[in-house]
């Protein structure tokens, strides 16, 4: 059996109406799955995903309005319209923390190591 390449808009296209079959199939409507890599080979026809035809995979998603983001070993999808009803939080909350780096007095490890530190400190309130 030859193989046949699939291409970057067909994928997207694919990646999505895998993730609405399956919202179908649950009765759910889904504005967000995790895709594998493997599963993205199937799709693609491809041994291997090649960063040039990832981008494009996430330029026609993007066109369908749904962006396609790294997750661990695979893939997230996200219907770009969900996101609408999202908190929106502004640069202000973090204005002290950057007059503090732009002066000196706050390193990056310093930000870094505060933001591990209230992962850790959720992770403690599970």
């Amino acid at each position: 059996m030859v193989r046949r390449l699939i291409p970057a808009d067909v994928t997207a296209a694919l990646l999505i109406l895998s993730v609405q079959t399956y919202g179908e199939e649950k009765s759910k409507n889904l504005t967000r799955a995790r895709v594998s890599r493997k599963s993205l080979l199937k799709l693609s026809g491809r041994k291997r995903i090649r960063e040039a035809f990832l981008e494009e995979v996430r330029a026609h998603a993007a066109d369908l309005g749904w962006a396609v983001i790294d997750v661990d070993e695979g893939f997230g999808l996200l219907e770009t319209d969900s996101a609408r009803s999202w908190t929106q939080v502004s640069a202000s909350r973090v204005r002290d923390r950057r007059k503090a780096f732009l002066r000196g007095d706050v390193s990056d490890d310093d930000l870094f190591d505060e933001i591990l530190a209230e992962e850790e400190e959720y992770d403690d309130d599970e």
